[in-house]
């Protein structure tokens, strides 16, 4: 013999079974990225360009430092940067927020992205925070949406944002030419520890180029030390 059971819900436990749900899937698109932190092992400033960037060639590599991001999905059509650190700006002065703003433009995503930033790269210290969080960004949104660009792809729409960011996208040791968009990768350097101290004070890297003097610049042999990124190297990059 069989047995037919009829359920009752009463409208609460519709409502909270709703909201149950709901709570599920958000967790289940919500999309996490990591944001490491970039230090230059060399930095060539070779002449400034005629469109105002500096021809630069230098060595980077991504260290343990990082910012965590989160990404999901909301139903107004807008981005929403959500940060406890009080110095991370939550508009267009935000690279992540650039970012995102560019994708959604771009590929017509018509529902909005909240973004929330676990920032503990300093800011202003020369370490690519905001650069590296524009190009975590890119990868999240790109998971988020299901947009299927490739790294080459986002590295190139990353160059629109900054010139550090196709690198970020890129991750592990590169050597950077052009304004820093034209990457060939390289072996990585031998596990160490690295020791970044960031005095209580914030430094534009624009103002940093505009004092530079070229007439007193010894350029380093960058394809020398390319080559082998071997421990001997490592410490002649630190020396210097």
């Amino acid at each position: 013999m069989r047995f037919s059971y009829l359920y009752y819900l009463y409208p609460w436990e519709i409502l909270w079974y709703n909201r149950k749900e709901k709570r599920r899937q958000v967790k289940h698109d919500m999309i996490y990225e990591k944001a490491p932190a970039k230090i230059n092992l060399t930095l060539d400033v070779l002449h400034k360009r005629d469109d105002g960037y500096h021809e630069v060639e230098m060595i980077m590599t991504t260290i343990d430092l990082a910012d965590r991001l989160s990404f999901e999905k909301i139903d107004s059509n807008k981005v929403e940067i959500a940060s406890e650190n009080r110095f991370v700006p939550n508009d267009q002065r935000n690279l992540a927020y650039q970012a995102a703003t560019l994708l959604k433009e771009r590929f017509n995503i018509k529902q909005g992205i909240r973004i929330h930033l676990d920032k503990n790269i300093p800011v202003a210290a020369g370490l690519a925070g905001g650069s590296s969080d524009a190009a975590a960004t890119l990868r999240g949104v790109n998971r988020l949406y299901d947009l299927r660009l490739t790294n080459q792809e986002l590295q190139e729409i990353g160059a629109e944002i900054g010139s550090d960011v196709p690198f970020c996208v890129m991750g592990g040791t590169a050597l950077a030419k052009g304004r820093g968009e034209r990457l060939t990768a390289l072996p990585s350097p031998p596990a160490c520890w690295v020791v970044l101290a960031k005095p209580n004070i914030g430094v534009s890297t624009k103002d940093i180029y505009e004092k530079v003097d070229f007439t007193n610049i010894t350029h380093p042999k960058h394809k020398q030390r390319s080559k082998h990124l071997s421990l001997k190297t490592l410490k002649v990059f630190v020396r210097i």
